[in-house]
């Protein structure tokens, strides 16, 4: 999340933005910001009670605090494995990465795998978070960009209910 994101939020709301990290395969989260925050802390927080977390190197090494690493967790709400897939179990990380701050708390810096898969079409969330904290609208929406003959995010941007020629990302 962006600090420009929090602040419109807390403008809006009065309250600040507390974010969690969590996946399919974490039901519910891996991480979350604790209650007691009076500000937003640009991160996913702190480990959930009972889960560790350990941010590994591609060599399979844990990386040092402030470095980024691969976050690979355990814990009472992480999925065992994936039905009859072992080579997939035994690689398997959250394919996201991470670094740890000196107070513990988690933020994700990057994809390891820059390509999220939806409903088929390919994805890739940089472009379109590019384009999206870009966009001075207040509605962002898919649409399908025909031009390249496949499902790729393209944004529109609105502004109070204006619309605008749609940016193409992908």
């Amino acid at each position: 999340m962006i600090a420009a994101t929090s602040e419109r939020w807390q403008q809006i709301t009065g309250q600040i933005i507390r974010e969690g990290y969590g996946l399919s395969e974490t039901s519910p989260v891996l991480s979350f910001n604790p209650m007691r925050l009076g500000e937003f802390s640009a991160t996913t927080g702190l480990p959930a009670p009972s889960t560790d977390i350990k941010l590994l190197d591609d060599g399979d090494r844990e990386v040092a605090i402030g470095e980024a690493g691969e976050i690979c967790a355990r814990g009472p709400q992480v999925m065992r494995g994936y039905w009859e897939k072992p080579e997939v179990n035994a690689t398997a990380c959250t394919g996201y990465v991470g670094v740890f701050d000196q107070r513990g708390f988690l933020k994700i810096v990057d994809r390891k795998k820059d390509m999220i898969l939806v409903s088929g079409f390919n994805v890739y969330p940089n472009e379109v978070e590019a384009v999206a904290t870009a966009c001075p609208g207040d509605r962002i929406q898919d649409a399908k960009d025909s031009s390249v003959h496949r499902r790729a995010a393209q944004i529109q941007c609105r502004k109070n209910s204006a619309s605008r020629a749609p940016r193409s990302v992908g």
